[in-house]
């Protein structure tokens, strides 16, 4: 999502202390199951959108200081909640999705994001990216690779409630990507 200023911290405060929240309440829950692939699965997910959180708050805060490093740093956070979002498919199917390799793609954007000059103005009611190619492109690769394994994985499932496991976490997490 990329609005105005506004909206961006409203959305960023919001989803913070959302993830806050689900984080204090699930832990204590998850304990209590004591299932020991909870734990790491949830501690994935809220970094998930406590980093999406992050570039939220981070456009904020580019469109008010019209910073490039700051704005470059809230990208960086986005893709790099598809590190955490692979890994939570790893921990949820129990099989390796090869989530390190995320790393290298994103350690590269990142090089590539400091290198090279970018721009974004506040146009209308959102942020205008004008020179993110790059980076939406390994985002959506990334996006578009948590979907496949997450589609795939679902057939070495057995049992039907863990097939439609898998079609609602897609769905819970289908709202959180950033609309850039």
């Amino acid at each position: 999502m990329c609005y105005s200023k506004e909206v961006q911290l409203t959305t960023g405060a919001t989803i913070w202390a959302f993830s806050f929240f689900y984080y204090i309440f699930y832990s204590i829950k998850y304990q209590a199951i004591q299932k020991k692939w909870l734990l790491p699965f949830l501690k994935n997910v809220i970094m998930v959108f406590a980093l999406i959180g992050s570039h939220q708050i981070f456009e904020f805060l580019s469109l008010v200081t019209n910073n490039q490093i700051i704005y470059k740093i809230g990208l960086v956070l986005s893709i790099s909640s598809m590190y955490f979002l692979i890994r939570s498919l790893e921990i949820i199917l129990n099989r390796n999705l090869r989530s390190k390799l995320s790393l290298i793609i994103i350690g590269a954007i990142t090089i590539h994001a400091f290198l090279i000059e970018m721009s974004f103005e506040g146009y209308s009611f959102y942020l205008r990216h004008n020179s993110a190619f790059i980076w939406a492109s390994a985002w959506m690769l990334l996006f578009i690779y948590f979907h496949i394994c997450a589609l795939k994985g679902r057939k070495f499932l057995q049992d039907d409630s863990s097939k439609k496991a898998i079609i609602t976490y897609l769905l819970a997490t289908f709202g959180m990507y950033p609309k850039n």
